[in-house]
């Protein structure tokens, strides 16, 4: 698992029950780990929800992530 990965996966694992949209996502980031950078997480998510280790909504013009847990790898990951 990379440094972004890990990083998406720690923020969201935190707020279980809460979609994040990718800006505020990339918000908690920076605050917990110093620096953060859009482009980067946002290129991570779409890799993540094409492994089907997070949802990927719309609301409005913000894209709303969630962990998917129906996913039994998820539980691994964030072991």
């Amino acid at each position: 698992m990379d440094e972004t990965t890990y990083k998406i996966l720690d923020v969201l694992s935190r707020n279980l029950g809460r979609p994040t949209s990718i800006h505020e996502l990339t918000r908690k980031i920076k605050e917990m780990y110093g620096r953060a950078y859009y482009a980067n997480i946002h290129e991570k998510i779409h890799v993540l929800t094409q492994d089907n280790i997070i949802t990927l909504s719309k609301s409005g013009r913000s894209s709303l992530i969630s962990l998917y847990f129906e996913n039994y790898l998820l539980i691994d990951l964030l072991a």
